[in-house]
């Protein structure tokens, strides 16, 4: 089933590919930026593949590709940088090698693939949805503190990604020279890193699934333990949630005494029965159980 998936995947993208090909003027430049947009998507699926990630799906438009692979989330933190650096070290191999060709023979079309491929690997880098950057920074932040100060925090410097853009975008209309392809950018990161923000916490919940799927797979699991004061609410506890570790949260009072012990599996439990209560409300309904 999955390979008759993975053979749809291939074939639509294919045709997608051709359509797109005989609907653009055929322009070098233009070619060339679809042909690496390409070879960096399949340097991100070669490289997926060979972490135990299998493509199920890609989608390829006249604004770009995006490859959907499975499992990605049970990959440790390294091999899931080294997987969205893939695609843009891809380009910057291919820039270089331009780069000397150029030097030694002077052909054109040489400089014309060198500057496209420096570019889609530097625009990649920025730290901003749906860009590979950002989910690189997601990991760094992640790793220092939680997975929900990771999205939150890469969601802000989108956002003020999104207004650099918009402060060029307006700058280049002053002086008469519009570039529709910022707007369009900043947009597309506007609109991604809504979208980010919204399904979040729907990630968040659904960790506990993918955990338990990795306990299985790797018979252990990292722990991580955080006191937290007893008038937090319960999706504060939330944003603590480390998602590559089982979470257990000791509640304390005032006196940093200990009140109760909560674990991840409880929290979500929680939520979804009672909603966003403090910790000492929660307890209370507990202890009247």
């Amino acid at each position: 089933m999955i390979k008759d998936n993975m053979k749809r995947s291939y074939t639509l993208m294919i045709i997608e590919v051709i359509v797109l090909l005989l609907s653009i003027s055929f322009e070098s430049k233009t070619l060339v930026a679809v042909v690496s947009i390409l070879i960096h998507e399949f340097t991100h699926i070669l490289v997926g593949n060979k972490l135990g990630c299998k493509l199920y799906n890609i989608k390829f438009s006249l604004t770009g590709a995006n490859a959907q692979l499975s499992d990605l989330d049970d990959l440790i933190d390294k091999d899931k940088v080294l997987l969205y650096l893939s695609g843009p070290m891809s380009n910057l191999i291919i820039s270089i090698i331009m780069y000397i060709l150029y030097k030694f023979t002077n052909i054109q079309i040489f400089e014309v693939v060198f500057g496209i491929n420096m570019w889609l690997c530097i625009f990649n880098l920025i730290p901003a949805y749906p860009l590979d950057g950002a989910r690189i920074l997601e990991i760094i932040i992640s790793n220092r503190s939680s997975y929900l100060n990771g999205k939150k925090i890469t969601s802000i410097i989108s956002y003020i990604v999104s207004c650099i853009l918009l402060g060029l975008f307006l700058t280049l209309i002053f002086v008469n020279k519009i570039n529709i392809s910022i707007l369009f950018i900043l947009l597309l990161i506007i609109y991604s890193t809504v979208l980010e923000k919204k399904w979040t916490m729907y990630i968040v919940m659904g960790d506990i699934i993918k955990k338990r799927r990795r306990l299985e797979k790797y018979d252990f699991m990292e722990n991580k333990s955080v006191s937290v004061f007893y008038k937090n609410a319960l999706l504060d506890l939330m944003r603590l949630v480390d998602r590559n570790k089982f979470n257990t949260f000791y509640i304390l009072d005032e006196e940093l005494k200990l009140i109760s012990i909560l674990h991840e599996d409880e929290l979500l439990e929680a939520l979804k029965t009672y909603g966003n209560i403090t910790l000492e409300e929660y307890n209370e309904m507990k202890s009247s159980l």
